[in-house]
């Protein structure tokens, strides 16, 4: 039985290693540019896409899009997680700048944690969902819109699109 408690302690430290020191998805780095919805006044009435794309997002990973705008704006979001094997969902969240430095210091133990950090509860989904879409007005600021990836173990194929209209 000890045997079999210290191979099972191994396995978990040896996991728990791997996650952290997979470099193959970067989660700290993986943010998008930014992008700017800008300052003229014939943007009225258009659409900016923040992102369109699908990917896969690693176990205890997340990938974030930075984007800001000087008046306000409709945000309209929607994510939708394609793998069937071992899919429990996603984590959506609208951060602005000093609360996605919290969550960056933070995310790898939200599953078990009251989250540090706020959010904009209505662009977010805090508990784990396969697919969440939303729209509204912002104000002009800097955001983040992070999607992030809870799961110990399974990889998740996850569609982002989101944009901005004025």
């Amino acid at each position: 039985m000890k045997k079999i408690c210290k191979l099972a302690a191994c396995f978990i430290a040896a996991c728990v290693i791997f996650t952290a020191c997979d470099s193959s998805g970067d989660a700290d780095s993986d943010v998008t540019p930014v992008v700017t919805y800008g300052d003229d006044s014939s943007d009225s009435g258009s659409t900016k896409t923040l992102i369109d794309s699908t990917f896969d997002l690693s176990a205890g990973y997340y990938k974030a899009v930075e984007f800001s705008t000087n008046k306000s704006a409709t945000l309209s979001e929607s994510v939708t997680v394609n793998s069937s094997g071992g899919t429990r969902g996603v984590r959506v969240f609208l951060l602005d700048s000093n609360n996605y430095a919290l969550f960056q210091n933070q995310y790898s133990s939200l599953e078990n944690a009251a989250a540090g950090f706020s959010y904009y509860s209505s662009f977010s989904a805090s508990t784990r969902t396969t697919s969440y879409s939303t729209s509204g007005t912002i104000s002009s600021g800097t955001y983040y819109l992070v999607i992030y990836n809870p799961n110990l173990m399974y990889s998740q194929n996850v569609t982002v699109r989101a944009t901005l209209t004025r």
